[in-house]
């Protein structure tokens, strides 16, 4: 069975669309055809997740062995293997697993400052009809009883609660097997931060210099036609999707987006909820920081820190 040497494991609503994407044109590199393919997560789900949107989740994900196996068929002789399922980082039993399967694998991990990526996972979750709560602020207080039921989608809050995630691959592997992205300064400088990844799967960074501009993973389709018929076929194209090849599954908005029929006409988040909320995590990032080694202070400085 081939197995990755190589995960992005997380977080979602950083910029794992673009590193995924980055990562597939490097000729070193043998991405798996299937983001998100969530195989650690799904194969032994315990305990059951909940919320809303979890069973088409469980059909779209990768659940055994031989599927996951032919994810990585067209690649298989490459030096570095990967694959990105964001949502591994959420869990300290898939670190367990992938430690166990691939002990000597490489860890990338994007983070981005913790309220902007609780709200733009918000924002996407309303565009696909799972988050119930009108407001942001609706769900960010919506998390204890969200966490109690486990759910999939939705975790806004607790998915932007780094520390607790990111500790487990932080203890179990050594530290030169893990590269942590600040989705900040992947804005700022793709062909730069792609050269440090490239250079931590000690691959050639050459190719860098073509990572300009970033995919628009945050965005909308811009057709109000086609996103119409977009969201209103969603049930329809999970119920589908496992009966695609493989090759095929999810394939359309990246195709959308690549063509530049995006945009990004998402409003921003108000400056009083963002800074209240930064102040909440404040002792989070503070932990984060330690644990990881990087300055974190930009994160915290719209919170008056």
């Amino acid at each position: 069975m081939t197995l990755p040497n190589f995960y992005i494991v997380g977080a979602g609503r950083c910029g794992s669309t673009s590193l995924y994407a980055y990562c597939r044109l490097h000729p070193q590199i043998g991405m798996s055809h299937l983001k998100e393919p969530n195989y650690f997560v799904f194969r032994d789900e315990r305990p059951p997740l909940g919320g809303p949107g979890v069973a088409r989740a469980r059909r779209l994900a990768v659940r055994s062995a031989r599927t996951y196996d032919r994810l990585f068929a067209a690649v298989a002789g490459r030096p570095v293997i990967g694959e990105a399922s964001v949502n591994y980082v959420r869990f300290p039993r898939v670190c367990r697993a992938i430690r166990e399967a691939t002990p000597g694998a490489r860890l990338v991990i994007v983070l981005r400052q913790p309220v902007d990526r609780a709200y733009s996972s918000f924002l996407r979750k309303r565009r696909e009809g799972l988050e119930p709560c009108e407001r942001f602020e609706e769900a960010w207080a919506d998390h204890e009883r969200r966490a109690a039921g486990n759910w999939w989608h939705c975790m806004h809050k607790g998915k932007s609660l780094y520390h607790a995630q990111v500790r487990p691959y932080v203890e179990a592997f050594p530290a030169e097997q893990i590269h942590v992205v600040l989705s900040e300064e992947f804005r700022r400088d793709p062909p730069r931060t792609m050269a440090e990844v490239f250079s931590f799967l000690g691959v050639d960074p050459e190719p860098a210099r073509r990572c300009n501009q970033l995919h628009h993973e945050g965005g909308e389709i811009r057709s109000w036609l086609l996103r119409q018929l977009w969201h209103g076929t969603t049930g329809l194209r999970a119920a589908l999707a496992p009966a695609a090849p493989l090759p095929l599954r999810g394939r359309l908005f990246p195709i959308l987006a690549s063509r530049r029929g995006v945009w990004s006409g998402n409003p921003p988040l108000a400056p009083e909820p963002r800074e209240r909320f930064t102040r909440e995590l404040r002792d989070d990032i503070l932990r984060l920081q330690d644990l990881i080694g990087r300055d974190l202070t930009l994160w915290l400085r719209t919170a008056g820190s």
